[in-house]
């Protein structure tokens, strides 16, 4: 669970490859399908000094983004090919953004 730039509350629907967004004021939720061919399990996920959101994707060994205006998610390869990305942690007066590769005991920025 994460909260955004805007307010709203975001969590991953792991086994469906989803992100979920709750709107705190509304109660409304929308559910946006992850852009990612094959099983993504996205997994922790942390919000930088922009209020958007970078989310660990285990199994597709990638890191997205999501911009919390837009609702876009892009996709980022780290260096390690299927680290099985973990966590994420936000560096937010340095804006680094950093992953731990738990497949292949790295940590990845």
């Amino acid at each position: 669970i994460a909260v955004a730039g805007d307010g709203s509350v975001w969590w991953a629907e792991d086994e469906a490859d989803h992100m979920v967004r709750i709107d705190p004021a509304t109660g409304k939720t929308d559910a946006y399908k992850i852009p990612y061919e094959g099983r993504a399990f996205p997994r922790r996920m942390n919000t930088d000094a922009n209020g958007d959101l970078w989310v660990a994707l285990w199994l597709a060994g990638k890191l997205m983004k999501i911009d919390h205006k837009t609702r876009q998610m892009t996709i980022y390869s780290p260096p390690s090919k299927t680290g099985g990305n973990y966590s994420v942690i936000v560096d937010k007066k340095n804006n680094y953004i950093w992953v731990s590769e738990h497949q292949v005991d790295k940590i990845a920025h």
